[in-house]
């Protein structure tokens, strides 16, 4: 069923199975939820970019060392792992069970990646999964939201940024089971602002009292540890859904065009997986050959290890036949 709001924006129903022109199931078009968000995201991203550059004129001016990097490379890796662990693998795909507290404190983590609402990403997600690489993708590289074939730079442009600004909203009441009635999630969701402020700014800060020797070192980690870092976390998590779909291998060929990138994989700490990912995506661990290495997989192994973590589901093992391709290990190569 279509509906429209006070406000004429469209809803569809998540029970809706007839796709709409332009619109598919649990997606809704205008409205003041997209409006909300599209502002929100130009807010985060403007920040963002100001800092990022803001850090790169002060290193030209005044360098930099290793206070400054250290509070670069330890927060991107929290971001990175808060992302991938709390976002994805437990909010986006419940690949994983834990305690309410550890809930907060992988909500918290994922929310200090500073990407925006923790729900509204879990959701985005979701929807991804659900429509990839067809119409109704939140953001695929082949259609825009509405469902309109794309190609070259549009394609990249919508896929790895543009489609957060357009004009489509995922319904959370669709895609939501197991969000809406969260109280981490939820929670992280209501402060997300306070966390982004805390990740950008007081924690850099905190570093850099900590450890600078001068002002000029204070400045340059918060812009260094706090600016560039959450810009450059941003745009690798970004590049999953672009690059990750239009360059690399792929494992498992089929409809979508998921791709496993050896280099995003090292930058996203695991993520850039995303074939294997997208072919077993309740799999709280992304390898399935030696080489491909997933640091957040095998974080949650150790958590599950110590009692932290439990119910860690896992994808099939397989091997490599003769011809190079993974086949299950029960099964024996023809």
């Amino acid at each position: 069923m279509i509906s429209k709001t006070a406000d004429n924006s469209i809803v569809l129903a998540p029970e809706d199975d007839m796709p709409v022109p332009g619109f598919m199931p649990g997606i809704m078009v205008g409205g003041p939820y997209a409006r909300s968000y599209r502002r929100e995201y130009i807010t985060l991203s403007a920040t963002k970019w100001v800092a990022g550059g803001g850090a790169l004129i002060w290193m030209a001016i005044y360098g930099s060392g290793w206070v400054e990097w250290s509070a670069f490379v330890t927060f991107y890796v929290l971001n990175m792992l808060g992302i991938a662990i709390g976002y994805h693998r437990l909010f986006a795909h419940r690949a994983f069970k834990t305690s309410q507290p550890m809930e907060y404190l992988f909500g918290i983590m994922a929310q200090m990646a500073a990407i925006g609402s923790l729900v509204k990403w879990a959701v985005d997600h979701r929807r991804h999964h659900r429509h990839t690489d067809r119409p109704g993708d939140a953001h695929s590289p082949l259609y825009d939201s509405h469902g309109n074939p794309q190609t070259g730079w549009r394609a990249f442009y919508m896929s790895h940024f543009g489609w957060v600004l357009d004009d489509t909203y995922t319904v959370h009441e669709a895609y939501g089971k197991g969000l809406l009635d969260s109280p981490a999630a939820q929670y992280c969701h209501r402060t997300r602002w306070l966390w982004f402020i805390v990740s950008i700014f007081v924690l850099p800060a905190l570093w850099g009292l900590a450890f600078a020797a001068t002002w000029q070192q204070l400045v340059g980690t918060i812009l260094i540890g706090g600016g560039l870092r959450s810009l450059l976390v941003l745009h690798a998590l970004l590049s999953l859904s672009s690059i990750g779909h239009l360059y690399g291998s792929q494992n498992f060929k089929g409809t979508q065009n998921s791709r496993n990138n050896f280099f995003l994989a090292l930058l996203t700490l695991g993520e850039g997986w995303h074939n294997n990912h997208h072919h077993h995506a309740n799999s709280a661990h992304f390898k399935m050959r030696w080489y491909e290495i997933d640091m957040s997989g095998s974080l949650i192994l150790l958590l599950e290890k110590i009692g932290l973590v439990w119910d860690v589901q896992l994808a099939p093992k397989y091997r490599v036949s003769s011809e190079g391709e993974l086949v299950f290990k029960s099964k024996t190569t023809a």
